[in-house]
């Protein structure tokens, strides 16, 4: 081999070295901006649905998590302006006003072209804006900052869904959309039919954990088996209002399904909707509920007078209620807040008031005779005003808090020592066990403290989601009554919550 030859050779060997060493530098400081970008969007976001649930303090940490990497990295940019913006509007709702303009002037600086998100602005908050941008100074270029490791500009950056054009029979079809942070979408929506139906299926898209501005969602394959499927989506704000889109209801996208056909029956109606498209001018939300419940109850009795022995005193302890139903229907305020109106029956066995006389059945509201109201069934009813605020989103696990008030009382039984007369046991005593104590003997009998006819309540509960429109909760709730005869009694009661 003559030496040019060998000179080649080297040339060669060096070229396919750099051919695979090259592209591993340069995919380095994108690896790494990736990393960041991801790491600081999730506090962000993290931060900002902390102040959606008005847990200031946890949106603040979240939010100074993402300027520490923001300050740690160099970053600028529409996402580290948004983590600055978010700080001065989480410091403002903390009465840290004196915060809130120097944290402006850097989201400024970060990115002149930032503003304030819309579903937050106020005028005084636009206001701070206005003086920080007259107060930010131009953003310095450092030539040591590698701009590959910053947050890329928004110029551009837009709503973006990929049509698909065909999808196999039967098999789940995965459908994503792309949301730029700097559009504050609240909820992003996919609106899909099949064919030969009239209507559209709602279902939300939710964010990817790899990428939260990847929006998806995937439709089961029994969704699928069907010719051909036509679908829309939208990006909504706090208000309802779309901030962007994809196709419409009247222009849809559509995807052929291979391996399929039509419906087996056109004529048949597809199945009711539990999602359905809302009419123009409505929200698609669930408004009301109704839940269904059934739990138990113990109470505590300073003392009072019998039901059917008013000439006994009972004495101070803690007694069951036994079992009751609970039904319950309100109107849902907002994801997080419920006002319902709650009816409670609780279960008794039979008491014979037969033998009172007048003086004993008579009482307030209603008389001490009278059981559930006045309506006739066998045991005490209750009545009320019950919110809720939930301290989660309502699409995860999650517990809430109540309060309310209401009429209606509570039976709490008690067991009571009747004498026997010498030799002879009283009617109370026929056929039941007699026993001695340093009085006589005696029997024991079951009696009742009905207590109210006023309550007010305290709570606390858990609810898991089932389905789209379906939960279960377990509720506790601490009731003080008072008015006539007074208790404190504690219910738990286990429900099924659905959404309407």
């Amino acid at each position: 081999m003559t030496r040019h030859q060998r000179l080649l050779t080297h040339l060669a060997m060096f070229a396919a070295c750099a051919s695979a060493v090259i592209p591993l530098v340069v995919s380095a400081p994108r690896a790494v901006y990736a990393q960041d970008d991801a790491q600081l969007k999730k506090l962000i976001d993290e931060g900002v649905e902390s102040y959606d649930m008005l847990m200031l303090d946890e949106a603040g940490a979240s939010l100074q998590k993402a300027i520490a990497l923001i300050e740690q990295k160099k970053l600028r940019g529409p996402t580290a302006a948004r983590a600055y913006i978010m700080l001065g509007i989480t410091r403002f709702a903390e009465q840290k006003k004196a915060e809130v303009e120097g944290l402006f002037i850097k989201a400024v600086e970060a990115d002149p072209k930032t503003d304030l998100p819309a579903a937050y602005k106020t005028p005084e908050l636009a206001k701070i804006m206005t003086s920080a941008r007259g107060k930010a100074k131009p953003p310095k270029v450092d030539p040591k900052i590698d701009p590959k490791t910053t947050t890329p500009p928004a110029s551009g950056a837009k709503f973006k869904h990929d049509a698909i054009a065909t999808a196999p029979a039967g098999k789940p079809l995965t459908v994503a959309a792309v949301v730029p942070p700097e559009m504050p979408a609240f909820r992003v929506w996919l609106y899909f039919r099949r064919f030969g139906e009239e209507s559209y299926t709602r279902r939300e898209l939710r964010p990817s954990e790899e990428d939260t501005s990847r929006f998806e969602v995937t439709l089961a394959g029994e969704s699928v088996k069907t010719s051909s499927i036509d679908y829309y989506i939208e990006a909504h704000d706090r208000a309802g209002k779309t901030l962007a889109s994809s196709a419409s209801a009247g222009s849809p996208h559509n995807i052929s399904v291979l391996g399929s056909g039509k419906l087996p029956d056109n004529t048949v109606k597809p199945k009711t909707d539990p999602d359905p498209d809302p009419k123009p001018g409505e929200v698609n939300q669930s408004n009301v509920y109704v839940s269904l419940g059934v739990g138990s109850d113990l109470g505590f009795i300073p003392g009072g007078k019998p039901t059917a022995n008013p000439g006994f005193e009972g004495n101070p302890g803690v007694t069951p209620a036994f079992g009751h139903a609970m039904f319950d229907a309100g109107w849902i305020i907002n994801p997080t807040m419920r006002l319902g109106l709650y009816f409670r029956w609780q279960f008794s066995p039979y008491q014979d008031f037969s033998g009172l006389d007048a003086s004993a059945t008579e009482g307030s509201f209603p008389s001490t005779k009278d059981q559930c109201l006045g309506l006739g069934l066998s045991g005490d009813c209750m009545i009320g005003l019950k919110y809720r605020y939930y301290f989660t989103p309502e699409d995860k696990p999650r517990f809430y808090s109540s309060f309310g008030m209401g009429v209606g009382r509570v039976r709490n039984w008690l067991r009571l020592e009747q004498p026997t007369s010498t030799g002879n046991p009283a009617p109370a005593c026929n056929g039941k066990e007699t026993y001695q104590n340093s009085d006589g003997s005696f029997c024991y009998i079951r009696d009742t403290i009905r207590t109210g006819w006023f309550h007010l309540g305290l709570g606390a509960g858990f609810t898991a989601p089932l389905t789209d429109f379906m939960e279960f909760s377990l509720d506790s709730y601490l009731m003080f009554l008072f008015l006539d005869q007074a208790s404190i009694n504690l219910d738990a009661t286990a429900s099924l919550v659905f959404r309407f």
